[in-house]
C-alpha cells in the first residue's frame, strides 16, 4: 500500500473581501474554482473585527457550508448557495461541514478564525453565516490554502 502525504502546493490566497459590514445572522458567499487543481481540502482564514468589545471565549462566529456546482460549467448552485452578502436562505444541512469558534482566551475585537473544509472537484461555493450575535467589521478577507494529499 503507497504512503499518503499531505502536500500545499499553492500559496495562501485572497478568496474574497465582502467589501461590507456582515450583520448578525447574514450570510457571505464566494467561489472556489477546484477543477484544475482537484484539491481535496481547503483551509479557510478569516481575519475579523468585532464592532463591539471581545466576544465571550469559545462563541461561536461562523457557520459554513460547502455547495458543489453543477458540474456543468455554469455554477447554478443549490438554495442557499447565494453568492451576495446578506441572503436569507440557509443550505440544506447536508452541505454543512462546520463552524468557526472565537479563541480562548478572546482577549481582544480582532480575531484570525480557521476551518479546513473538504472541496468538490469542480465548482465550490463557500458560504458562511455571521451566527456571532454583533456586526463583523468590512475590511477584513477570507483566504485559503488549498490541500491535497499525495501517494
Amino acid at each position: 500500500m503507497a504512503k499518503q502525504k499531505y502536500i500545499a502546493d499553492t500559496a495562501l490566497q485572497t478568496l474574497n473581501d465582502p467589501g461590507t459590514s456582515l450583520a448578525t445572522a447574514t450570510r457571505w458567499a464566494f467561489d472556489y474554482d477546484n477543477s484544475a487543481d482537484l484539491d481535496l481540502w481547503l483551509l479557510i482564514e478569516v481575519d475579523i473585527q468585532f464592532d463591539t468589545g471581545p466576544p465571550t471565549a469559545g462563541d461561536r462566529v461562523f457557520e459554513v457550508w460547502v455547495i458543489p456546482g453543477d458540474g456543468e460549467g455554469t455554477e447554478k448552485f443549490a438554495d442557499g448557495g447565494d453568492a451576495s452578502v446578506g441572503t436569507d436562505d440557509d443550505p440544506a444541512m447536508i452541505h454543512f461541514v462546520g463552524e468557526m469558534q472565537t479563541v480562548n482566551p478572546s482577549t481582544g475585537t480582532d480575531e484570525v478564525l480557521s476551518l479546513v473544509v473538504p472541496l468538490y472537484p469542480d465548482g465550490n461555493r463557500i458560504v458562511l453565516k455571521n451566527v456571532s450575535g454583533s456586526t463583523i467589521d468590512a475590511a477584513r478577507i477570507a483566504r485559503g490554502k488549498p490541500w491535497a494529499m499525495q501517494n
